[in-house]
């Protein structure tokens, strides 16, 4: 069974641009694909990755984030976790 961790996030703004990157990390080192989504006050986008124990995610964003959430569908059998990084509400569901 898959155990997701976010790790390393940093947010950067440059000009009216937020640049989000994080690693999602797999405890139990599975490969497969995971749907991440990220909210903003102004949006809401989802990308599909390929978790190989571990993946390096980026997003380019009109404002800044404010939750991660990993498996936001539920389609993936894990274990639920909320937390909080960077002031960024992040869930794995």
């Amino acid at each position: 069974m898959p155990d997701y961790e976010v790790r390393n996030l940093s947010v950067t703004q440059r000009d009216d641009k937020y640049f989000l990157t994080f690693e999602i990390v797999d405890k139990n080192n599975f490969t497969m694909p995971l749907e991440v989504e990220i909210t903003t006050s102004k949006e809401k986008l989802v990308k599909r990755v390929w978790v190989n124990g571990t993946a390096k995610i980026s997003f380019e964003l009109d404002d800044a984030p404010t939750k991660i959430i990993l498996d936001p569908n539920e389609w993936i059998v894990n274990e639920n976790k909320k937390y909080n990084i960077e002031g960024i509400e992040t869930e794995i569901n």
